[in-house]
C-alpha cells in the first residue's frame, strides 16, 4: 500500500486519516505509511507500539477496517508472502518443533491463562446460547454446556475410556471424570500434566506425549477419541493425514471420534495476520488449517 492506497482504502473504511471521529487514525508521523506500505498488519500494529499513531477507539477503528478488507488487503503484503513460502517449503509442526513451540505458547503464559478461563482452565471457546442476553454472563457454565456438548455428541456411557489429544489443563478430563468416564489425555507439555495430577490426583491417566511419537496404536480400547481447539496445531496438509490415521489407530472398531476446531471460510483471508504470528501466536504454532475440508484425508 502506498500513502495514497492507504488513505483510499481507510476512505472505503467510512475513516479518515487525523478525523475528527474517536474511531479515525492520528497519524503521528509519516514513517507510518512506509511500515504499513512494506509490512502490511505487522506494520500496522508496529507502527502503533512505536507511536506513529494512535487512535481513542482501537475496537471501532479495527470493527471498520475489517469489514472494508483489511484482511484481504494485509494478505498481499510482504511478511505474509514469506509465512506463505515457509509453509510449503517446511513443515512448521513437525515431532520437534511442536514440542517447543507448545512449550514457548503455553507453558510461558500459563499464569496468565489458568488467570483468566473459569474454574476449568479450558483454553477453547465455551457455548453461549444467546450472547446479547444479559443474564448469559457465566463463562463456567458457558464451559460445561461445551463439555456436555461433546460428551452428548460421542454418546459416551459411564465406564469407557476416552482419549483427548491435546488435553491442555484437563478441563474436558474432568468432566469426564465427573460422567464416570475413564478419561485419557497426551499434549506435549509437561506443565499441563503436572498441573491435572495436580488437581485430579496422580491416578488419572496423563501422559506428555505427541499424537505422532506415542503408540496410540497399542490403545485400540478407546470408545471414544476426541480433541478440542488442539488440531489447528497440526499443520494443515503436511500431518492432518498422519494426525486423522493416529485418531483411528486409537479406536475401537465402532468408536467415535470428534475434532472440534476453528476456521475460516473465505480462503482469502488468511487465519492469521502477521502481527499476531510474530508477537502472540508464532508461525510455528499455526497451522493451514482454514476451512473443514483441510480435516478430509
Amino acid at each position: 500500500m502506498s500513502r495514497r492506497r492507504i488513505e483510499d482504502f481507510l476512505g472505503r473504511a467510512d475513516l479518515k486519516i487525523n478525523g475528527p471521529n474517536n474511531f479515525d487514525p492520528q497519524v503521528n508521523s509519516s514513517k507510518f505509511y512506509r511500515k504499513v506500505t512494506w509490512k502490511g498488519m505487522l506494520g500496522l500494529g508496529d507502527a502503533y507500539v512505536e507511536g506513529l499513531w494512535d487512535c481513542k477507539d482501537l475496537e471501532g477503528f479495527f470493527l471498520r477496517a475489517f469489514r472494508a478488507g483489511l484482511l484481504e488487503e494485509q494478505a498481499k503484503a510482504l511478511p505474509m508472502r514469506f509465512m506463505k513460502f515457509v509453509r510449503v517449503c517446511t513443515n512448521q509442526q513437525s515431532v520437534t518443533r511442536a514440542r517447543c513451540n507448545a512449550e514457548e505458547h503455553y507453558a510461558r503464559q500459563e499464569a496468565a491463562v489458568l488467570a483468566m478461563t473459569g474454574s476449568r482452565k479450558a483454553y477453547t471457546c465455551a457455548r453461549w446460547l444467546d450472547p446479547t442476553d444479559p443474564n448469559e454472563v457465566n463463562l463456567d457454565v458457558a464451559q460445561d454446556r461445551k463439555l456436555q456438548l461433546i460428551f452428548d455428541k460421542l454418546k459416551l456411557a459411564g465406564g469407557q475410556r476416552v482419549l483427548d489429544i491435546g488435553c491442555g489443563w484437563g478441563s474436558l478430563i474432568g468432566f469426564l471424570l465427573g460422567k464416570g468416564i475413564r478419561p485419557y489425555g497426551i499434549t506435549p507439555v509437561k506443565s499441563q500434566i503436572e498441573y491435572i495430577k495436580r488437581v485430579y490426583g496422580n491416578e488419572v491417566c496423563v501422559d506428555v506425549a505427541d499424537y505422532r511419537n506415542h503408540t496410540l496404536a497399542d490403545l485400540r480400547l478407546m470408545d471414544a477419541v476426541v480433541s478440542v481447539g488442539m488440531v489447528e496445531h497440526v499443520g494443515g496438509g503436511k500431518n492432518m493425514c498422519t494426525y486423522m490415521q493416529a485418531v483411528n489407530d486409537a479406536l475401537m472398531s465402532d468408536g467415535l471420534a470428534l475434532t472440534h476446531c476453528f476456521g475460516v471460510a473465505n480462503r482469502n483471508i488468511p487465519l492469521v495476520d502477521s502481527w499476531t504470528e510474530r508477537h502472540i501466536r508464532s508461525e510455528e504454532h499455526t497451522s493451514e488449517l482454514q476451512s473443514p475440508d483441510h480435516l478430509v484425508c
